[in-house]
């Protein structure tokens, strides 16, 4: 397995701190408003785009990088509410000429539609199960004091 990793507070104490060793996070250009809906996207998919869109932006985990993914991630849900309304409960199975039981086809595909949404909705942490791996947007950390000293904004 391996050692765990030492923070920098802990190498800086310990004396084995090296600028050059650390690693920066890169950064990441969250959106500052909503784009454009994307013309393809349905009108179900254009209501989902506006809601959870907003809730996204608010909460600072939507990107520039994200646009694409979250643009099918309102395809496919809202194809999939669609879907789920021209069905009722007695077409999901249909009884062919020779007595034999299948799935409705339009109900297979609001499934896959369904699992194509749920997977791209894990990214953006759009489920109770994967909220909590999302990480929250850093805030920028206050500076050190004697940084600021040594430049001279103090």
């Amino acid at each position: 397995m391996g050692r765990n990793r030492l923070t920098t507070e802990e190498k800086k104490l310990k004396g084995t701190y090296q600028p050059s060793r650390e690693t920066k996070p890169q950064a990441v250009n969250t959106l500052s408003r909503m784009p454009n809906v994307p013309e393809w996207i349905g009108d179900e998919g254009k209501r989902i785009w506006r809601e959870q869109g907003a809730n996204l932006l608010k909460s600072g985990f939507l990107t520039e990088s994200d646009i694409v993914a979250f643009s099918r991630y309102c395809q496919y849900a809202g194809l999939f509410e669609r879907l789920m309304r021209e069905l009722s409960t007695d077409e999901l199975v249909l009884t062919l000429p020779n007595a034999i039981t299948t799935p409705n086809p339009k109900f297979k595909m609001a499934l896959d539609c369904q699992n194509q949404a749920d997977k791209l909705g894990k990214q953006f942490g759009l489920s109770p199960a994967t909220r909590k791996n999302v990480p929250p947007p850093k805030e920028a950390e206050p500076e050190d004091f004697f940084e600021q000293f040594l430049r001279g904004n103090n």
